[in-house]
């Protein structure tokens, strides 16, 4: 099962070249991880300072300065054209490469929807 977990992680399943000894019960389970694939492709200490945030067309739009803990948001470095340091949550990083952290918004909705100021800790 374990290499059944590391092919989950690194590559994309391709249930039609399933090896016809893997039992049902293999099968099941991988079904399952599969629906969980995303949320096993990276864990938030693979953001690194300086890594580049990435829009899902591709484009930077913005570069982490560090993780908040407390938030599981992550703070940008200061925009270059207003000074200003923006959050956004770590919900919406998809990947993490060697290009940078991959979010699942465009860059506009990101940057639409990043917030100005420090998020509040939960209590």
């Amino acid at each position: 099962m374990r290499q059944g977990l590391r092919f989950l992680i690194w590559g994309d399943i391709d249930r039609a070249n399933w090896p016809p000894t893997l039992g049902s019960q293999a099968k099941k389970m991988l079904g399952i991880l599969e629906s969980y694939r995303e949320v096993l492709l990276f864990k938030p200490s693979d953001i690194k300072q300086h890594m580049h945030i990435l829009s899902s067309e591709g484009s930077v739009v913005g570069m982490v300065d560090k993780l908040e803990g407390g938030t599981h948001d992550i703070k940008l470095a200061r925009d270059q054209e207003m000074q200003v340091h923006h959050w956004i949550p770590i919900a919406w990083v998809k990947k993490v490469a060697s290009k940078g952290a991959h979010v699942s918004q465009d860059a506009e909705t990101v940057r639409g929807e990043w917030a100005g100021n420090p998020p509040v800790m939960a209590a």
